[in-house]
């Protein structure tokens, strides 16, 4: 036998995600000064993600939180300070090694009363 030698092409693509809201459905009140506040919990599904997740209200409130590379959890606080529902959106925004995903098809959706 004879060695040979070849060269190869290789084109290592980024990983898909999936993120969605593991909070479940809340309401909250206002306080004295007319504002109302909630944590809410969200995962990046992948291995090792790292960056920020955005989350955004229906009414234009928004956070961001840091994603636990090992874990894919996360957690922001909303403030609100007008009454009535909204529905929550997450958003990541992907990194070097990972897709970008949001919770848009996320069913039911996570939605926040203020009242």
């Amino acid at each position: 036998y004879s060695t040979a030698t070849a060269s190869v092409s290789l084109q290592v693509l980024q990983a898909p995600t999936t993120t969605t809201i593991t909070s479940a459905d809340a309401t909250v009140k206002r306080n004295p000064a007319g504002v109302a506040s909630k944590v809410l919990d969200f995962n990046v599904t992948s291995f090792k993600p790292v960056g920020a997740v955005i989350l955004t209200a229906s009414t234009g409130e928004v956070c961001s939180g840091l994603v636990n590379a090992h874990t894919g959890n996360g957690s922001c606080k909303l403030v609100f300070t007008t009454t009535g529902t909204r529905t929550i959106l997450a958003s990541y925004g992907g990194d070097p090694n990972h897709l970008a995903s949001d919770s848009s098809s996320q069913n039911p959706p996570v939605t926040v009363t203020v009242n």
